[in-house]
């Protein structure tokens, strides 16, 4: 396990932070493929929020801003919450349109377990 330091701090992606980092930018189309030639290279991030997934679940079921206003963690950057729940929903088609591609080519498939794990390795298979 990392020292609190490193793990909560100076690896975390904290919103309005800037990182150092390796990115991928590439071009998707709505079912998942890459378009085109991803680049790869050194890049400097910042993120606009931290989203617990249920609170990333509740942005794809259109759950009304207002029911959420004790949830919602602050904006940085200049984002708005259509914003990130527009983000949000493209990444969830698009997650789901890739397990769909991975599952007929044969992928295992991971139930729930009944102390959640199941939930988090679902979730991190879906983006990963």
């Amino acid at each position: 396990m990392l020292p609190r330091l490193l793990s909560e701090e100076l690896c975390s992606l904290n919103p309005g932070v800037e990182r150092l980092a390796m990115s991928v930018e590439w071009t998707l189309d709505s079912q998942g493929n890459v378009l085109g030639n991803p680049w790869l290279g050194k890049s400097v991030i910042k993120s606009c929020c931290k989203l617990s997934y249920g609170l990333a679940q509740k942005l794809c079921d259109d759950a009304a801003e207002e029911h959420l206003q004790n949830e919602l963690p602050p904006l940085h950057c200049g984002y708005s919450w259509e914003d990130v729940r527009k983000d949000v929903k493209t990444l969830n088609m698009l997650a789901k349109a890739m397990r769909k591609r991975r599952y007929e080519r044969g992928a295992l498939r991971l139930g729930a377990s009944p102390s959640g794990r199941g939930v988090h390795m679902m979730l991190w298979l879906a983006y990963g």
